[in-house]
């Protein structure tokens, strides 16, 4: 159990105005018959001693979140913010990410706030994100299901462009640093670390 933070609000437990604690605290709970353990939160009063714990909607809700995330994690799928991310990445909205992907209108909705995904549209999700292609593709099969199709596609095609310059940058690097991709006394007896040097070079450029 863990103190966040003091906040001045009103006190469910005494129904007044005045300082509680926010409370972090490690809860067990069983998702899908699975024993998950994940953090939750809550608020204290500081004015009684028994009894005094209370929860917001707002926590409720944030809690759930929590715990289905956490057993996202344990099945090795996307959590809620992770899909919310990929959402955001391609500037859609999350009716626009389920018409792209051919799912119910408030599918992603849920997604990101109450619903667990089965594995085959992680996949799908996961694609997505690493295949900008991939999203191309859907948006020109589901084209008549979206108001703002051009802009849409102008995402897609820029973070396609990002992707190929990325790609090239990266193959320049290699052919750059061939004589790196065997061990010897010149490079520490070390192979090249493409993804290393990609990151020292943003540093400098």
């Amino acid at each position: 159990m863990k103190e966040l933070k003091k906040v001045n609000m009103f006190c469910s437990i005494c129904e007044e105005i005045h300082e509680v604690s926010l409370i972090e605290e490690e809860k067990e709970t069983i998702i899908k018959g699975e024993k998950i353990k994940y953090k939750e939160l809550y608020y204290k009063c500081n004015k009684y001693t028994d009894n005094n714990i209370f929860m917001t909607g707002e926590l409720w809700n944030i809690n759930l979140v929590n715990s289905l995330d956490a057993y996202r994690r344990k099945k090795d799928l996307l959590t809620s913010k992770e899909i919310k991310e990929i959402r955001e990445k391609y500037g859609l909205t999350q009716s626009e990410m389920a018409f792209l992907l051919n799912l119910g209108e408030i599918t992603i909705t849920r997604y990101e706030t109450k619903q667990i995904q089965d594995a085959s549209v992680d996949n799908m999700i996961r694609e997505l994100n690493d295949n900008p292609l991939f999203a191309l593709k859907l948006l020109e099969k589901n084209k008549a299901k979206f108001k703002r199709y051009e802009n849409i596609e102008k995402n897609i095609k820029d973070i396609i462009d990002k992707n190929v310059i990325s790609f090239l940058n990266e193959q320049e690097l290699i052919a750059k640093y061939a004589e790196y991709n065997n061990e010897s006394i010149e490079n520490g007896n070390r192979i090249l670390d493409i993804e290393k040097l990609k990151n020292i070079v943003r540093i400098y450029y």
